[in-house]
């Protein structure tokens, strides 16, 4: 299993990859494994939105799809892992509201300029109008 640590001073257990998996980094820190995402795209999408409320994570296994078929499939997705296991509530609390967002298929439409919009989306896709802030 290949990550992003390659050159790095972390030492990681990767012998369960199950959610919630810890690990210990060198330095007496906790990481966890909070989430497999189904492609980068997506891993990078949930790293931003922990990012955004102040949650320090990394993606590993960035590559290791390449490696589907030599290794198990499941260690080959991309792995969203937490720096502190302290930040464990809240980043769940963001991966179940991304989750749910993401099975939406409703509309919604802007109060800016009345494009129609996924009910999933944060903003709107014409105008930059902030649903959230707007009580949408």
């Amino acid at each position: 299993m290949s990550g992003g640590l390659i050159g790095t001073s972390y030492a990681i257990n990767y012998q369960s990859i199950k959610f919630g998996t810890l690990a210990k980094r060198t330095h007496g820190c906790r990481m966890l494994k909070i989430y497999s995402a189904a492609n980068l795209p997506e891993a990078h999408l949930l790293l931003n939105l922990l990012q955004q409320a102040g949650i320090s994570a990394q993606v590993l296994n960035t590559y290791a799809q390449g490696a589907s078929g030599e290794i198990p499939f499941e260690q080959a997705y991309p792995q969203i892992w937490l720096e502190d296991d302290r930040d464990k509530l809240l980043a769940e609390k963001i991966i179940t509201r991304y989750e749910v967002a993401s099975s939406n298929t409703e509309w919604i439409y802007c109060r800016g300029c009345g494009e129609r919009n996924p009910a999933n989306f944060e903003i709107c896709w014409q105008c930059g109008k902030d649903f959230e802030r707007d009580g949408f």
